[in-house]
């Protein structure tokens, strides 16, 4: 008589009644933590890069914005327009350094008075105009007044002082029209003031005669 024999199915469980995917070992989880670490490394820098260029961009922007109105103000009122840059210490870090950090234009009525066109416009965290000569001529202090605060600001009281510049009713400024007047925006972390700009800035530009603005990025 013939006798049947099955063959015996393989445990899909596998040996020891595991299941079918095993338990990460302590060599495997060390990769996985050293893969995550590598990672980390190289994503929070890039992280930052992108955080401090949309700053500045944001910072172009305004100070592009403010001179713009600037100028159209002076045109259309057919009155001098005035943008002030503040430079004063952050008051909310204790011992910090005075950097060049808001703005603001306005209207020149007479001598002694001056009409605000709008509030301080302040940069950004951690966002600054240079206050290199070099890198920011509309700066350089042997060639534009310095003038101490008089009249209280949000973030400086009268703690602060600023150089300035004016747009003429005719859309041109009082700028020496010989010269190449800009300014440089870049983070403060690469520090105030540079000899040359740091891999991340934007140059804003004024024509002295025409008073129109442009900016230039790398």
């Amino acid at each position: 008589m013939n006798k049947t024999f099955s063959v015996p199915r393989a445990n899909s469980r596998g040996q020891g009644g595991h299941g079918g995917h095993g338990a990460f070992t302590l060599v495997e989880l060390l990769v996985v933590v050293a893969i995550m670490v590598v990672v980390l490394v190289f994503a929070v820098p890039a992280g930052n890069n992108i955080l401090h260029g949309n700053q500045i961009t944001k910072a172009m922007q305004q100070v592009q914005d403010q001179l713009s109105l600037a100028r159209q103000s002076a045109i259309g009122s057919n009155r001098t327009v005035e943008v002030r840059f503040y430079k004063y210490r952050d008051p909310s870090v204790p011992g910090s350094t005075a950097h060049f950090q808001a703005f603001q234009a306005l209207e020149v009525v007479n001598a002694a008075t001056f009409v605000p066109l709008g509030n301080v416009q302040t940069l950004p965290p951690g966002v600054i105009i240079d206050a290199s000569p070099t890198l920011s001529s509309l700066l350089d202090p042997s060639k534009r007044v310095t003038s101490q605060g008089t009249v209280p600001i949000p973030m400086a009281a009268t703690n602060y002082s600023y150089m300035a510049m004016r747009f003429l009713p005719n859309g041109s400024t009082d700028l020496v029209p010989t010269a190449n007047w800009y300014l440089t925006v870049h983070s403060g972390l690469s520090g105030d003031p540079m000899a040359s700009p740091p891999p991340n800035f934007v140059t804003i530009q004024v024509d002295p005669v025409s008073g129109i603005v442009v900016f230039y990025r790398p």
